[in-house]
């Protein structure tokens, strides 16, 4: 299940990941606001790569003659992988696919699918997104019910270095076990009912999930 998106105009509500280091900051004295951000940018993407938790499906209509369809993201800076393109029919049948990389991921369809004029015919392409190591952005969704969890994921890499006016192993590896347990909970939510839970209305963006 992905959330779903007519077109990549179509984006979604974004904070930033600056919000979630001001819940750290107490908790790690003397660490530099530098080294908390760029702990919770790569804590963010490895929770996202892991649980699929920025997986989307965006409906494009195809065009006469043409075979090959650039991916946009919607969430993230990055396509990190095409999982699945189907017709956008009541069937919804899979199609096989050649995906090509480059600045914009495309995708390339077979030639029978590639409509001869007559009514407008669609395609729902499912991606899986990573955030930029380069970006503070994030859905605000995501850091309302993620949020916590990156944060246990940074105090967990930050708590375990050693001689530092924040060290703690003990609690390094309790946030470890909670950030761990919260990325699979994540992926089995993103296999059972979508990225954000079963709610569509979780993502002001998301028009349906499918």
């Amino acid at each position: 299940m992905a959330s779903y998106f007519d077109n990549v105009t179509e984006t979604p509500e974004f904070g930033t990941l600056a919000k979630l280091a001001e819940n750290l900051v107490y908790r790690l004295p003397g660490c530099s606001d530098l080294m908390i951000l760029k702990t919770l940018r790569e804590v963010y993407r490895d929770f996202v790569r892991r649980s699929c938790c920025l997986r989307t499906t965006r409906r494009i209509l195809l065009e006469e003659g043409v075979r090959m369809y650039p991916v946009e993201p919607v969430y993230g800076q990055e396509v990190d992988a095409i999982v699945d393109v189907r017709l956008d029919s009541p069937r919804r049948r899979a199609i096989e696919f050649e995906a090509v990389d480059g600045d914009a991921p495309c995708i390339v369809i077979p030639e029978r699918f590639v409509p001869n004029g007559g009514d407008d015919e669609y395609i729902l392409v499912t991606v899986d997104e990573l955030p930029s190591l380069e970006s503070d952005k994030a859905p605000k969704w995501f850091i309302q019910k993620h949020g916590h969890s990156v944060c246990d994921g940074v105090m967990a890499r930050l708590a375990i270095m050693a001689n530092k006016p924040w060290s703690d192993p003990q609690a390094a590896q309790q946030y470890r076990l909670s950030y761990e347990n919260a990325v699979g909970a994540a992926y089995l939510s993103s296999l059972g009912g979508g990225q954000h839970g079963t709610p569509a209305h979780d993502d002001p963006a998301a028009s349906e999930l499918i």
